[in-house]
Formats: C-alpha cells, sequence, structure tokens
C-alpha cells in the first residue's frame, strides 16, 4: 500500500523528522570563530525549518518545524537557542546553533497560544503568550537546568497581544500589540490599545507608553549600542490612511521617524521587522518589497531599496544582512541567492564568541 506522505509528515514528530535530516545537515557546519546567521524559513507551504547559512549564503544546516516559526533566540553565553511558534501555535523548540540538532521539545498549555517571540535573561528564557479565549498578555518564564527548559512561572497582566520581548542593560522591553485575536483574524481593530512596556528582570512594571496613533499595534524593537530604544508598528485599518509606523523613545515619549507621510501607506502600514546597524535604523515590509535606512539620531529617512517579500533582518560583522522569502539575501550591497525561503526573522551567530549576537 502506497504512503500518503503528507499523513506520513503530520504523524511523525519534529523531533524524529529532525532527525532524518541530520546527515545532510551536518555535511557542512559552522566552524570555530565563524559567524552564521540563523532564521525560520519555509520548504514549502505545508512544512517549515529553522536554517542556518554561513555569510556567503551558504547552508549549513535545516532543523524541521511542526508548523510555522516566528523568531529564533540564542542563549547569551552557551550553545543554545530556541525557536517560538507563530500564533495561534503552541510549540517551544530548544536546539544547538552550533548543529541544528534538537534538544527539547515543548507545548504550552492549551488555554495560550504563543505570539513568535522570546529573551533570555541569563538561564531564564521568557516567552510572550496570550490567553487563547480573551487575548490576555503573559509572560512565560522557563529556567535552564542541563540543558533543558523547566517551566518556572507565569505573569500574568491586563494587556492584549504581546508581541516582541528583548532584554538590555538589566531590563526588559515589550511591544504589547493590543490585539485580541480568533485564530489569525484580529477582532479589535477600531480599538485595540498598544503599549510600549519597560519591565525589571523580576517582570514588574516600570513604565508604560501608549501607542501615539489610534489603531497602530506596537510590534517590533530594536536597542542601538546608545541604548536608544526604537519601535515599529503595523496599521490595522485602511493602510492609505497609516499614521507613521517607526518611533524612538525619547524623554519617555515615543517620538515619530521623520519621513514623507505617503511613505506608510506605501509600505500598506505593515512594518515586518527593524533592527540598528552602525548608525542607522533598519526597516522592512515584505508587503511592499521594501528596505528602509533611517538615521537613528535624526530619525531622517537615508535611502531605501526594492527586493521581493523581504523581511528578516540582522546585523553582522559584515554589516546588514536581509532576507527575503523568495530565497534572496541582500548583504552589504550585495543581492545573492541562499535557495532558502526566509519567512519572519533572522539572527546572527558567532561562534566562540563570550557573547553571540541576537538580532531581532
Amino acid at each position: 500500500m502506497a504512503i500518503n506522505r503528507r499523513k506520513f509528515l503530520g504523524n511523525v514528530s519534529a523531533l524524529t523528522l529532525a532527525n532524518l535530516f541530520l546527515p545532510k545537515s551536518l555535511a557542512n557546519l559552522p566552524t570555530a570563530n565563524s559567524e552564521h546567521i540563523i532564521g525560520t524559513s519555509r520548504l514549502d507551504e505545508q512544512h517549515f525549518t529553522v536554517s542556518s547559512i554561513d555569510l556567503d549564503g551558504r547552508l549549513n544546516w535545516q532543523l524541521l518545524l511542526p508548523s510555522r516559526g516566528h523568531d529564533v533566540c540564542c542563549h547569551d553565553n552557551k550553545p543554545i537557542a530556541a525557536v517560538i511558534a507563530r500564533r495561534p501555535d503552541r510549540y517551544i523548540i530548544l536546539f544547538d546553533p552550533v548543529t541544528g540538532v534538537a534538544l527539547q521539545e515543548l507545548t504550552v498549555d492549551a488555554n495560550l497560544k504563543l505570539n513568535g517571540h522570546a529573551c533570555w535573561v541569563g538561564d531564564k528564557l521568557i516567552v510572550t503568550a496570550s490567553d487563547r479565549v480573551s487575548s490576555k498578555m503573559c509572560l512565560l518564564v522557563y529556567s535552564l537546568h542541563d540543558s533543558l527548559l523547566e517551566l518556572t512561572t507565569i505573569k500574568h497582566f491586563e494587556y492584549f497581544g504581546p508581541h516582541e520581548i528583548i532584554s538590555a542593560n538589566s531590563e526588559i522591553w515589550v511591544a504589547v500589540g493590543g490585539l485580541k485575536t480568533q485564530g489569525r483574524d484580529v477582532t479589535n481593530k477600531q480599538t485595540l490599545e498598544s503599549f510600549l512596556l519597560r519591565l525589571t528582570t523580576q517582570l514588574d512594571i516600570i513604565e508604560e507608553h501608549p501607542a501615539p496613533f489610534a489603531s497602530v499595534s506596537l510590534r517590533h524593537l530594536a536597542i542601538d549600542d546608545q541604548n536608544q530604544v526604537f519601535i515599529a508598528g503595523q496599521f490595522q485599518l485602511d493602510p492609505n490612511d497609516s499614521p507613521p509606523l517607526l518611533y524612538a523613545l525619547r524623554n519617555k515619549q515615543l517620538l515619530p521617524f521623520e519621513t514623507e507621510p505617503a511613505l506608510w501607506s506605501q509600505v500598506n502600514g505593515y512594518i515586518g521587522s527593524i533592527i540598528c546597524v552602525e548608525n542607522n535604523v533598519v526597516a522592512s515590509s515584505p508587503r511592499s518589497h521594501w528596505l528602509g535606512w533611517f538615521d537613528s539620531n535624526t530619525l531622517t529617512q537615508q535611502k531605501s531599496f526594492m527586493s521581493a517579500d523581504v523581511c528578516a533582518l540582522a546585523n553582522t560583522n559584515q554589516g546588514l544582512v536581509a532576507g527575503a522569502g523568495t530565497g534572496r539575501l541582500y548583504m552589504q550591497g550585495r543581492l545573492i541567492s541562499s535557495k532558502v525561503r526566509w519567512d519572519n526573522h533572522f539572527m546572527s551567530y558567532l561562534i566562540n564568541s563570550e557573547k553571540p549576537a541576537k538580532i531581532n
């Protein structure tokens, strides 16, 4: 009897399938003191991976995922990383960022949905999540023991739909999108309340900053080496009416970037990722195939570049790397093909460094 491949793939666990990938994926492992890019990607419309490439675009390894992944988060000083499921899925997979070998697969409680992002604070992994029905925000805290994660705390908040979370300077920042969702559908586009939160590492709120414009969902964060905080949003209503979508936190207020007002409608009211590179903030919009560079001090636009379905961004020792769903990579002015269909976010990882670079 013939085997139905789709049913086969659906019934085999992600870790088993990952092991099937190992002989091929171990053929071109990164070497000591080398830097590589790790990000979520897709094989086709039904099968998804985490992929690793070197800075020439050559594939190191791929780790198969049970469904679409969103972001990858690397430990500061241990060869351990986590990939987080995209809403409304519930998995967290711990893996070795050098070899791509899966270490542990976790599934959060069925009453929760994950929003794709996490950060490390020492040996604690903090993951953004929401109640599956109400979309109320919670943060899941996992402790790392003997290279395995254990859920230790669930902290609940009176906000809705948290998204990206980053740690810097013994503080935690959370972009709270404000979205109430059923599956992938947003149910409160007209009335959402979005915030930037600053927390202690014990997850107590220090301050909150509301989105300056109605129906802007604050989603993605970046902090530069001067500790400047930048945040990107997505407009939930008609993109032709979109207000500014990029902000800097200045004097405890979210200050919009300086651009032509038409830019926000041109990017379809959607910023997919932001990153700090040298003295610039770089933003991507996969819906409009756009990359934009902004001076991080003046907040003025410097240049832009068009690349189909570009979203994932990383800051490397060679500068900016941007990945697209077409497989193309923008690498400091070069366009190359990695033959990997990149999805949401990247991180760069420097092997044997004391503190690998986690970017978006």
